[in-house]
């Protein structure tokens, strides 16, 4: 086991003598006495961390066997075994030799793919593909210590090589990094130019990517793929979609599955598709945080949560930035034929795009309930955002704190149609200098709406605020009914005034009382 530590090594040399140390000579004693008192020297090998001198890191697997690191360097001599000083200069040959729980360790090498443009497959369990872009530490949290040194877990984390460029893969004849074994962490590395996905994980559980780069791939960045009735956990964090074929970021939920899916901190941008995309389809189910990421310039949504075919989703969409995406929609969430979603949309920006900032959607017979809370959604072509239920679909949400200023056409449009029905608290919501309608509620349906801007049925404080809007500031058709919007805003200290509101023949509106001075000038 020794020729595969990873070790530094300190030799004491230890007498045990009466050598006289300060005159360097012995004592002055008869031959024989000189030839028993010969000094007797120690070796004690004490091994550290100070140096990396091969591929085995000295934890174990549970199984007890050995748990190996091994390192690719495109720039190395041919006939490497992967250790440290005579590592693989190809993939491949890493690829052959790593087991479960084994840890490949590709270095920057000459900054290419050379050696490193057939792809790779990671199947065994619990392994770590890891590149020069984040530091080789120890991880102890997934091995056992060994017997003798029973404080090994202390060491978690410890680095024994810091990080430093990334290296390049690709797979010039399909996926770049193929994923199917569970517990994989894949992290530090530039994926660039897959001829499929950069990344595709299919059916496997516990898998962690972060600080990665998926460039230029023909289909998606990531691609997660779980659709044979098994539960996977997924987590994305730091990392780097851009201007892939498909989408950056895309889980897909179907048949059955069940996921767990985390995207934090990620950039995804000029991909030709979506930016993130969450499916679940076909009874399938997906819990799913989506937070601090950035979507930028994407060709469809930015962010698209979805449900399909009884496939039920739980999302919580916080804190991210969605801006100047084309073809409809930054922040999109959808759930038809059957499928039920609880999504929560706090704290977004999203400015810019094609189209709608914000589309909160049930249709056919879907379900979609949660809340629409402190959101900025400006300057996009379109609506600031849109809330519609259509065919027999049924919407419950919350809006609150949100600003909608800016758009091409109205601040928010909430609309049913058809058979569904919508109820709705709407309150402290800002729409301002938009170039159409400030809030337009619009009931085409023969189920029922009930949207409470303030005083109504559904708790809303009101506090609503509207002006400065090119058309007119408020525009209801509820068919006849009545539209309760107590204590809001409406850029007059008179109220809302005639000239400003547009009502289908025999729709109220109640705005009284009135706030006579802007809550938020």
């Amino acid at each position: 086991m020794r020729d595969n530590e990873l070790t530094g090594e300190i030799r004491l040399r230890v007498p045990f003598d009466g050598w006289d140390q300060g005159n360097n000579r012995a004592l002055r004693m008869a031959p024989i006495q000189k030839r028993m008192m010969e000094p007797i020297v120690r070796d004690i090998d004490i091994v550290t961390q100070a140096q990396d001198r091969a591929s085995f890191v000295p934890l174990l697997t549970p199984g007890g066997e050995p748990a190996n690191v091994y390192f690719v360097d495109n720039t190395a001599a041919a006939g490497g075994d992967g250790s440290r000083e005579l590592p693989f200069n190809t993939l491949a040959g890493a690829q052959a030799a790593a087991g479960d729980y084994d840890t490949i360790y590709i270095l920057q090498g000459d900054g290419t793919a050379a050696g490193q443009n057939a792809g790779i497959t990671l199947n065994g369990a619990a392994q770590r593909l890891l590149g020069s872009g984040v530091a080789l530490t120890f991880d102890t949290s997934r091995l056992q210590e060994p017997d003798n040194m029973p404080r090994w877990a202390e060491l978690n984390g410890t680095t024994i090589l810091a990080a430093g460029a990334a290296p390049i893969i690709t797979n010039a004849a399909g996926i770049g990094i193929d994923v199917t074994g569970d517990d994989t962490e894949i992290a530090g590395i530039i994926v660039d130019g897959s001829t499929s996905q950069n990344i595709r994980i299919l059916n496997a559980d516990d898998i962690i990517v972060h600080d990665v780069t998926l460039l230029d791939g023909v289909s998606h960045g990531l691609l997660a793929q779980y659709d044979d009735n098994g539960s996977y956990d997924i987590t994305v964090s730091d990392s780097i979609a851009d201007n892939n074929g498909g989408s950056g970021f895309f889980v897909n939920v179907l048949n059955d599955s069940s996921s767990r899916a985390t995207f934090t901190n990620n950039l995804s941008q000029d991909n030709t598709s979506r930016s993130f995309h969450i499916r679940t389809f076909n009874t399938s189910d997906v819990t799913a945080t989506v937070t601090g990421n950035t979507a930028l310039n994407n060709g469809s949504y930015g962010i698209f949560t979805e449900g399909q075919n009884s496939g039920n989703a739980t999302a919580t969409i916080t804190g991210n930035t969605s801006n100047g995406n084309q073809n409809n929609v930054g922040i999109y969430s959808a759930f038809i034929d059957n499928s039920i979603g609880a999504v929560d949309v706090i704290g977004n920006t999203t400015n810019g795009n094609t189209g709608f900032g914000i589309l909160y959607q049930a249709r056919g017979n879907g379900r979609l309930t949660g809340s629409v809370i402190g959101n900025t959604s400006n300057t996009n072509t379109g609506r600031g955002m849109m809330i519609q239920t259509r065919d027999n679909a049924a919407l419950t949400a919350t809006v609150s704190g949100n600003s909608f200023t800016g758009n091409g056409n109205s601040g928010v449009l909430i609309e049913t149609q058809n058979a569904a029905n919508m109820t709705l608290s709407f309150s402290e919501n800002s729409a301002a200098a938009n170039t159409n309608t400030g809030f337009i509620v619009n009931d085409d349906s023969t189920g029922i709406i009930d949207a409470d801007f303030g005083g109504g049925t559904q708790g809303s404080i009101g506090g609503n605020r509207s002006f400065d809007n090119t058309v007119v500031d408020l525009n209801a058709d509820l068919d006849g009914g009545a539209l309760k919007a107590e204590n809001n805003w409406w850029g007059d200290a008179a109220g809302l005034q005639p000239a400003r509101v547009t009502l289908d023949p025999g729709t109220t509106v109640d705005f009284t009382p009135f706030l006579t001075v802007d809550p938020d000038p």
